[in-house]
């Protein structure tokens, strides 16, 4: 489709000559080729399973942090890991040049000297806007979590003559497993796009923390190196208001819609190539350079803006082929993967904090450490059979680790999202795949399903399945064991040590600290983000105080500069956002 041609070539863009030619040439030069898969095997960067007191992220204020030591990390488990945060190499290593490289320090072995005693604070720094916050309604878990911990053999070192005495929960123990306790909590769950349902009138039987927001690149780029962002600050802080992170993924192309390429790159010549498939539409030339440029100028102001941004949740890359999706099926020719190749250069580069998606496996986003979108999930995810399906594709990569540092979202397939949690699914087709064993073997976090907020489901059609399933995506943690170890020779004080286990299928993808206060003192310890899906961590808190006042009432809680106060992260056990911990008093 022929657009017309700019009178005024800025300075940025190719020669109208150069484009002239160039385009004659594609148009009368039609070719037609497939694609021989490129199969590239990057290694997925692996985060580790302990915690040391030397990683607390720069967000957690250190006043919050005393004498806090933990089980060392083996550096041969992190050193040539691939890296992007701070929080991906463990204790004696560094992230260099995305790879965990050793500093010639090894970790501590004993707490270090406890600082001055902190001013009472509340449990957890605020990101983000906040507004009231919701109270989950806490159920009977079935199964309590065992309350006696492991005794400590020989004491943490450091003390001045080993054990003294090591003091078990008191009044009942732990709190019960409570998987109702966690619910809607932050970055993970399925979504809808306040887009496609108001707030008032979304379906709340499914808890949810997270917006989906499409976005056409015409409504933000207005202009070579112009960017209105009012709306993106507008769908931010819509999502801040209820206590909610955004997932943003931008496009030029949708089919059936009119095209989201800016204004501006149609008046100064940008050709299109017309397609009835998908219902039909404009796919932009995406060998154009001026195109080109323009999307590099946008992916790097969007990082500069909002990497990092505590309302936003999770970054696709978007931006190429059919609904930002990647490809362009059956015109496979129409989208170069030299094209893909620079966007991943480009958001790696305007990225740290935020984590990226592509919706493929693909080479180049695979060694920048990508995470992946299925947005056919349940319908083409697993295959032993087909290997153009979603996971074979992962396999065949050699990239099935990726979700141990890079999230894994997607979408419920539209077509099943009414009745694939009902009794009678699935039917044992290939299109009708389980939901939980999806969710298992992809180790998803988030998932759209916009039925699940706009229809709602009823008993018949399987509300307590896809509540269930809900709260199966992403991670999720409870204290497995508690103690505190009062120390022969300083009667004054003792060491805490609280057990995390991750039950859920997928890490959290920002800092996560633990933390706990008594007696108006707070101290927390940063790692608890690195613990891998049934794994059991450790933390230690050195010198709390040996009284009554403190042992008697230990609340512990977890932190992270990421979610808002109103919705913290929520342990599944117990009620509301922290556990209580009552302690003996050592003699």
């Amino acid at each position: 489709k022929t657009k017309k041609w700019s009178t005024v070539s800025p300075p940025q863009l190719v020669t109208t000559i150069a484009n002239m030619q160039k385009r004659t040439m594609m148009i009368s030069v039609k070719f037609i080729f497939v694609f021989s898969a490129v199969i590239s095997i990057a290694t997925a960067a692996v985060s580790t399973t302990t915690t040391t007191a030397e990683r607390e992220p720069q967000e957690l204020s250190p006043s919050f942090l005393r004498g806090v030591v933990a089980p060392p990390r083996q550096l041969e488990e992190c050193v040539g890991k691939k890296c992007k945060k701070p929080w991906h190499c463990c204790a004696g290593t560094e992230c260099i040049d995305r790879t965990c490289v050793a500093t010639g320090t090894s970790s501590p072995t004993a707490g270090p000297t406890p600082g001055p005693t902190p001013s009472p604070t509340t449990p957890n720094p605020t990101a983000g806007p906040t507004s009231s916050p919701t109270t989950p309604s806490p159920t009977a878990g079935p199964t309590p979590i065992p309350a006696t911990p492991s005794p400590t053999s020989g004491g943490p070192s450091g003390g001045t003559g080993g054990v003294y005495e090591t003091l078990t929960v008191q009044n009942g123990g732990l709190p019960a497993y409570n998987v109702e306790a966690a619910s809607g909590n932050p970055l993970k769950g399925m979504l809808t796009s306040p887009n496609w349902a108001s707030y008032a009138y979304q379906k709340t039987d499914i808890a949810t923390s997270l917006d989906f927001y499409y976005i056409g690149l015409n409504t933000v780029m207005t202009g070579w190196n112009y960017f209105d962002w009012s709306s993106i600050d507008g769908y931010l802080s819509q999502s801040a208001s209820q206590n909610r992170h955004a997932i943003l993924r931008f496009m030029l192309d949708y089919p059936r819609k009119e095209t989201y390429v800016p204004q501006f790159l149609i008046d100064g010549g940008l050709q299109f190539n017309n397609y009835t498939e998908h219902g039909g539409g404009e796919s932009p030339d995406y060998y154009d350079a001026n195109l080109q440029l323009a999307l590099q100028q946008f992916i790097t102001a969007f990082g500069n803006r909002y990497d990092g941004d505590p309302r936003l949740g999770f970054v696709q890359t978007g931006l190429l082929g059919f609904w930002g999706e990647w490809h362009t099926y059956p015109h496979n020719e129409w989208l170069p993967n030299s094209l893909k190749d620079s966007v991943v250069q480009w958001f790696d580069a305007a990225f740290d904090m935020t984590p990226l998606q592509t919706r493929y496996s693909y080479p180049a986003a695979n060694a920048a450490g990508f995470g992946l979108h299925d947005d056919s999930y349940a319908y083409s995810t697993l295959s032993d059979t087909i290997n153009w399906y979603f996971w074979p594709k992962v396999q065949a990569a050699g990239y099935t680790e990726f979700w141990k540092t890079a999230v894994m979202g997607g979408e419920l397939r539209p077509e099943l999202q009414g009745f694939c949690f009902s009794p009678n699914y699935p039917d044992g087709s290939d299109t009708q795949q389980d939901f939980d064993e999806c969710t298992d073997t992809t180790h998803a976090t988030y998932m759209l399903n916009h039925y699940a907020f706009a229809t709602g489901y009823t008993e018949e059609t399987g509300l307590a399945r896809a509540i269930a399933s809900n709260h199966r995506l992403g991670y999720q943690y409870a204290i497995s064991s508690a103690s505190a170890i009062a120390i022969a020779g300083d009667g004054s004080v003792v060491d805490l040590e609280i057990s995390i286990e991750q039950q859920g299928v997928a890490p959290f993808y920002y800092p996560l600290a633990l933390r706990v206060v008594c007696d108006g003192q707070a101290w927390q310890v940063s790692g608890v983000e690195s613990i891998l899906p049934g794994i059991t961590q450790v933390f230690t808190f050195s010198s709390l105080p040996s009284t009554s006042q403190c042992l008697s009432s230990v609340e512990v809680s977890l932190a992270s500069p990421h979610t808002y106060s109103a919705n913290p992260v929520k342990f599944a056990q117990g009620a509301g956002t922290t556990v209580s911990l009552s302690f003996g008093q050592p003699p």
